[in-house]
């Protein structure tokens, strides 16, 4: 029984701090704090191709 608590624990644990992020990203939204999806893919596309290049 312990660790089906532990594990529920656990999971509200994890399930508030998603929650937590959610709020961040929706407040940076409402404040306009956004970047449109092609540059957001862009810059990542950058990333990745620098750390290959790096090996």
């Amino acid at each position: 029984m312990r660790l089906l608590f532990r594990r529920d624990d656990f999971d509200e644990q994890k399930i508030a701090r998603l929650r937590a992020e959610i709020q961040i990203g929706l407040d940076e939204l409402d404040r306009g704090e956004v970047v449109p999806l092609e540059d957001a893919f862009a810059e990542a596309r950058e990333v990745i191709a620098a750390h290959r290049k790096r090996g």
